[in-house]
């Protein structure tokens, strides 16, 4: 697969493919009355035809919650940790600048609310035009058309970017449903710039500070281990 300007990939993968499996010991955690929820240092990517066999390991730079002014009230959205396959204290200023190094990176969010596709999608493209990226591209336009349906309070969602060995981006975008994997030419630096980019908002200027490590890891998890 040589690199273009545009590339374009959708697939989707079987629900246990097993994108992001957590290892090392939860040295934090959350307990409350609805959940049981812990950060684990590291994990493993594994992507068919991307990732070597026995996958990519990738460690943690940050956790946080994502609050979402709403009027006078602000509700918490989803708890996020990010993963790296480099072992770097990201820049306060330009984070990205050291993320772009990564050739894997990873996200996770667990849903504290249900939240319809339209919102999802939404918020997305509102951190990305933020950031003066064009959402209208065909792979943007793809992993956008595949964010449908509702998705309930306590869903894990595994975000995985990567860049291969001839510099071709992709994204995996993975619900317990169904994974779907989109490539296109810088998509991964783009998208995790709805993280790591300009903020669009103060919740996410918060989360932002969480994912880099510059906040307290306390209500910080990054797999829900059950009820």
């Amino acid at each position: 697969m040589g690199l273009i300007v545009v590339f374009l990939a959708v697939l989707c993968i079987p629900v246990n493919a097993g994108v992001l499996e957590f290892s090392g010991i939860s040295d934090q955690r959350l307990d409350t009355s609805d959940f049981k929820l812990a950060i684990y240092p590291t994990a493993v990517v594994n992507i068919p035809e991307v990732t070597p066999e026995g996958g990519i390991p990738v460690y943690l730079t940050g956790a946080g919650l994502r609050e979402k002014s709403i009027v006078l009230f602000s509700v918490d959205v989803y708890y996020a940790t990010s993963y790296l396959n480099q072992k770097v204290k990201l820049n306060e200023k330009q984070p990205m600048d050291q993320i772009r190094k990564s050739s894997v990176r990873a996200i996770q969010l667990t849903l504290l609310r249900d939240l319809s596709g339209e919102k999802i999608r939404d918020s997305f493209k509102d951190a990305l035009e933020e950031n003066g990226i064009s959402v209208e591209t065909p792979g943007f336009k793809k992993l956008f058309e595949q964010i449908d349906g509702e998705v309930k309070e306590r869903t894990t969602v595994t975000i995985v970017g990567y860049t291969k060995k001839d510099g071709s981006q992709g994204i995996l975008y993975s619900l317990p449903s169904k994974t779907v994997q989109v490539e296109e030419d810088g998509i991964a630096d783009k998208f995790w710039l709805v993280w790591f980019g300009k903020p669009a908002d103060s919740g996410l200027e918060k989360l932002k500070q969480g994912l880099m490590g510059k906040t307290a890891l306390t209500k910080l998890p990054s797999q829900l281990l059950g009820e």
